[in-house]
């Protein structure tokens, strides 16, 4: 429709009755003259009167669009028990097809939204309702038992019991008794502790949080009593359903974001596939819509920012209008390269042309491109759960995306340090890092969580990227064996995605650590060695282009 604008009708909790006969409930903004216009669907947990404002549905309504805002099953306005996902491929279906048969809809529909939203577009798409025309799936992950609740290492994910926290304290009335004894005072408690740094860390237990004791939160309880990747989240993983889902899709996600390996997974599967076109967008953001281009204790400009609204809006008038090229015309993958302060364009993701080098982990903290020799020097820390070593040099902060200094974490005790000697020339590292460690620990379990950073001329050393593995799932997340203990083992730890150039005169740092706290929960005490000589060759894989 151009630039030009018409008059907009919003209808308040507008009614789908699901398939089981469970009411689910939209706000829908549609242009008020009469005619037939493409949907655009956001389905979301988080109460539809306040959520998805970046695409500003009153105004994408007056230039010719119907938006609907839909509250899942057991949220807000919709009816049904509250338990999230688990019913999101059936009522994602009735809800598209609800939208398509509309009297005000062209039939054609698109979704919209980012993390648990976006996750939501993916479980739909995967049942094939014959409205769905394209998603924009952002900041989300493949598996939510494996790459949500848990890392995909296996640890705990505590800003899970945060995230839990606040979907109670958003919406309580619909699952707890408002009349009972204390309840006021309990729920502006949920409130106030939802993000307070250090408000829940001392609970002796992940059950133990006073503000999520029963009947608080009852999916929480249920997701710690699957802590392996067993039946019960088969489900909610993606890895089963990629080969049901043939749509185009706008996939975006930032190198700070903690679902960065999701999203890129997300792409590169619905790409191997070859049915639709599949757009990758990687910028130097953390999580959240709309995307900003300051990220922690780094500031990228104006031009590392994107307009997402303006971004979807193309992806759609394609898709839904048969308008403009969305996107289709350009390569598939935009990338913003930290120390190069610009974007690239690449024709997939990994880039065709990485080069998958080994950086060693030697004797003395080193880091070397030489592998080791004989009976070179093995290095070790303890870890004790009572003062784990942290996420960041603040151990209060429980939200700690992006390039952060770690440099004060250097001379703890509980991890080891390593470092290249300063680099001779740039160096670029783009795609998935690895990293293969020989090591032993003094318990069944442990875990060992990777940092790589960028360790400047200066002295700082700027988090680049992270990852863990909990020792008893090195076979695989639905194999857990323990460790017989200060038995050699290999793991091969999977490292979030980056997109850097590191400078020439900077070095490469590495540091091995017991724990990372508050971003995981503890695991238990242990002395943990981590081995380097010939027979034992730690590594680092460097996706080098």
């Amino acid at each position: 429709m151009g630039s030009r604008t018409v008059a907009v009708t919003v209808e308040r909790d507008a009614e789908c009755v699901a398939r089981d006969g469970t009411v689910l409930r939209s706000d829908v903004y549609r242009p008020a003259e009469a005619g037939r216009h493409p949907v655009l669907l956001g389905r979301t947990p988080y109460g539809k009167e306040t959520w998805g404002r970046w695409i500003e549905p009153e105004r994408t309504a007056a230039e010719g669009w119907v938006v609907v805002i839909n509250d899942m099953r057991g949220g807000f306005a919709s009816d049904g028990e509250f338990n999230p996902f688990f019913s999101d491929v059936e009522d994602g279906y009735d809800v598209v097809e609800w939208c398509g048969a509309q009297a005000w809809s062209s039939g054609r529909v698109g979704m919209f939204g980012s993390s648990a939203p976006g996750f939501m577009q993916l479980l739909a798409a995967s049942a094939r309702p014959p409205s769905l025309t394209a998603i924009a799936p952002m900041q989300t992950w493949t598996s939510f038992g494996r790459g949500c609740v848990y890392d995909p290492g296996g640890a705990f994910m505590l800003f899970t019991a945060q995230w839990a926290l606040m979907l109670e304290g958003a919406d309580p009335e619909r699952r707890l008794d408002a009349a009972a004894p204390g309840w006021a005072e309990r729920l502006e408690a949920v409130r106030r502790a939802q993000w307070a740094p250090g408000a829940w860390l001392g609970a002796p237990s992940l059950r133990d949080h006073p503000h999520l004791a029963p009947p608080w939160a009852g999916f929480y309880h249920t997701w710690l009593d699957h802590p392996d990747h067993d039946d019960f989240w088969a489900p909610l993983d993606l890895e089963t359903r990629f080969d049901a889902i043939d749509l185009p899709a706008l996939h975006l996600v930032g190198l700070f974001d903690k679902f960065r390996l999701g999203s890129t997974r997300n792409y590169r599967a619905l790409a191997d596939r070859g049915v639709a076109p599949q757009r990758l967008v990687l910028g130097p953001w953390t999580h959240g819509i709309p995307v900003r281009a300051e990220a922690s204790q780094r500031f990228f400009g104006p031009v590392s920012e994107v307009d997402v609204r303006a971004l979807v809006l193309r992806w759609y008038a394609h898709w839904l209008r048969g308008s403009g090229d969305g996107l289709v015309e350009e390569p598939p993958v935009r990338i913003w390269v930290q120390g190069t302060d610009a974007w690239r364009s690449a024709e997939d993701w990994p880039l065709p042309s990485t080069r998958v080098t080994p950086l060693h982990l030697r004797a003395g903290g080193a880091l070397s491109w030489e592998g080791p020799g004989e009976g070179e020097a093995s290095a070790a820390f303890v870890h004790d759960p009572a003062a784990p070593a942290p996420t960041t040099p603040d151990p209060r902060q429980t939200r700690s995306e992006g390039p952060l200094d770690l440099a004060p974490l250097a001379a703890r005790e509980d991890l080891l340090a390593y470092a290249s000697e300063p680099l001779d020339d740039d160096l670029e590292v783009i795609g998935e890092l690895t990293c293969e460690l020989w090591a032993a620990a003094s318990a069944p379990d442990a875990d060992w969580v990777v940092t790589i950073t960028d360790v400047g001329p200066d002295g700082t050393a700027m988090r680049v990227t992270e990852g863990m593995l909990r020792a008893r799932y090195r076979d695989g997340h639905d194999r857990p064996a323990p460790l017989e203990p200060d038995a050699v083992v290999p793991y091969s730890i999977r490292l979030r995605p980056t997109a850097i150039r590191f400078a020439a005169g900077h070095r490469i740092g590495v540091t091995v650590a017991g724990a990372s706290f508050p971003q995981y929960d503890r695991g238990p005490a242990a002395a943990q060695t981590v081995l380097h000589d010939a027979a034992h060759p730690s590594r680092l894989l460097l996706p080098l282009v």
